[in-house]
């Protein structure tokens, strides 16, 4: 007999809900990807609630749409990616020599940040004060990006910048009134962060026998923060 079928339902639902909190602060990095476990339901924040960012926090400048038009000298062309968007076709459009580009693709050869552009990937190309293109800019998240720079030599380097952030935390609550992904879904958890749950949960936690209509949960969130933009 395993020895977690010694405890009563409640005492399953608890004591697998608190091993969802170790192994996710123990097994997740706390920079790739967002905690999430579910609680007890005697959580004292408010449903829906989310800490109050720093008033030091710097809100980061805001998105520039997508430019076809003639770029000015010295500036950044924000270019925002979209279905059937290729490189070079970007490259082309905004004057970019194509060339340029074979030198960007070989200083991303070990990273292969470029392999894939998925529509809505934010890219910067910058021309300096004589118009010449220096600079190709791949924006991770609101927080990351990727530099490619041109050198003396007209090879490129690849440079990673990361701003500072912090953490916030998001209670969501809810009561079980069919499945629990329904329910869940009903409170404000994504499908991802379920899937997250289950995986997490599954082999403690029988969703369909161990919880009843009227049980409560309750899920954590923490969102990494960038001023007030979550890196996502």
């Amino acid at each position: 007999m395993k020895i977690f079928s010694l405890f009563s339902t409640p005492q399953k639902i608890a004591l697998a809900m608190a091993a969802a909190v170790l192994l996710t602060s123990n097994l997740m990095p706390l920079k790739s990807s967002p905690v999430m476990a579910a609680l007890p339901s005697e959580v004292p924040e408010r449903r829906n609630h989310m800490t109050s960012v720093p008033e030091e926090a710097i809100e980061p400048a805001g998105t520039k749409d997508r430019q076809t038009a003639e770029r000015p000298k010295g500036k950044t062309v924000h270019w925002v990616v979209e279905a059937g968007d290729t490189l070079s076709r970007i490259f082309r459009t905004n004057k970019a020599p194509v060339e340029n580009l074979q030198e960007i693709l070989a200083a991303d050869a070990e990273y292969l940040h470029l392999e894939t552009l998925r529509p809505g990937t934010r890219l910067g190309l910058h021309f300096d004060e004589q118009g010449q293109f220096s600079e190709l800019i791949l924006f991770l998240d609101p927080a990351r990006h990727v530099i490619y720079s041109r050198q003396p030599d007209g090879a490129f380097v690849h440079r990673a910048w990361e701003e500072e952030t912090f953490w916030v935390s998001e209670v969501l609550r809810g009561t079980i009134n069919g499945s629990f992904y329904a329910s869940a879904i009903q409170a404000g958890v994504t499908r991802a962060q379920i899937l997250l749950i289950d995986q997490l949960l599954g082999s403690q936690l029988n969703f369909r026998r161990d919880l009843r209509a009227g049980d409560q949960f309750s899920v954590i969130i923490d969102h990494e923060m960038t001023g007030t933009e979550s890196t996502g």
